[in-house]
């Protein structure tokens, strides 16, 4: 698992990176890994508090820097974690994401622009709570973002069928990378009329162990 980058760490773009606590105690020592990995960068690192109901896990999170808004999904998260997260990276808002789904990034991705600024969310609908949606459509309607609305089969699809995880992404300022070409081509012509370049990069093996881009990409 140590090549799923995301999970064990996260950097406030600024030299400081925060060690996150696995839900999974089998996963703990990538976190040592990451680390010794992090103070040969010269990093400063901090680790979450060392208290019961204390989790936090990469994939759960998406960061807009610039909007100082953290989205945050509570599967493999605790919301204790989650504040926590949100606390060193002193974001001005906190959005909690209910999903049944693994992790927040295999139903939801940011699309950001040149700048670094929030400008589009994409999220599968279907696996996301009424109430988190609600949340979206007051964020679209604050900051005048679109919500770009994606089946299953571009997230981890059904019982039936194995989705893409193109949802799962890595979104830098006008670049968004996937795995695979959304199902519906309006998808992709909508991001680029938001000034955004989409790159298609073929991470087959690795989502077989169930993760994709996202999972696999950490920004430092």
């Amino acid at each position: 698992d140590y090549v799923f980058l995301r999970d064990a760490f996260i950097s406030d773009l600024k030299g400081n990176a925060l060690l996150l606590k696995f839900a999974e105690k089998n996963r703990e020592p990538e976190s040592k890994i990451i680390a010794d990995e992090l103070e040969k960068l010269d990093f400063n690192l901090k680790e979450l508090p060392s208290k019961k109901n204390i989790y936090a896990e990469g994939g759960e999170f998406y960061f807009c820097p610039k909007d100082k808004i953290l989205f945050s999904g509570i599967n493999r998260n605790t919301i204790e974690g989650a504040e926590e997260v949100a606390s060193f990276l002193n974001v001005d808002e906190l959005i909690m994401i209910d999903s049944p789904s693994f992790h927040l990034d295999t139903v939801f991705s940011t699309v950001l622009d040149n700048e670094g600024f929030l400008k589009a969310i994409i999220i599968c609908k279907k696996l996301i709570s009424k109430n988190s949606f609600k949340k979206l459509e007051h964020l679209n309607n604050k900051l005048n973002i679109d919500l770009i609305i994606v089946p299953k089969e571009d997230s981890i699809g059904s019982n039936n069928t194995l989705g893409t995880l193109a949802v799962n992404s890595f979104s830098s300022p006008g670049l968004l990378i996937s795995s695979s070409q959304y199902s519906n081509e309006l998808v992709e012509k909508k991001i680029h009329e938001l000034g955004v370049n989409i790159e298609i990069c073929s991470v087959s093996q690795f989502q077989l162990s169930g993760g994709s881009v996202h999972c696999l990409t950490n920004e430092i």
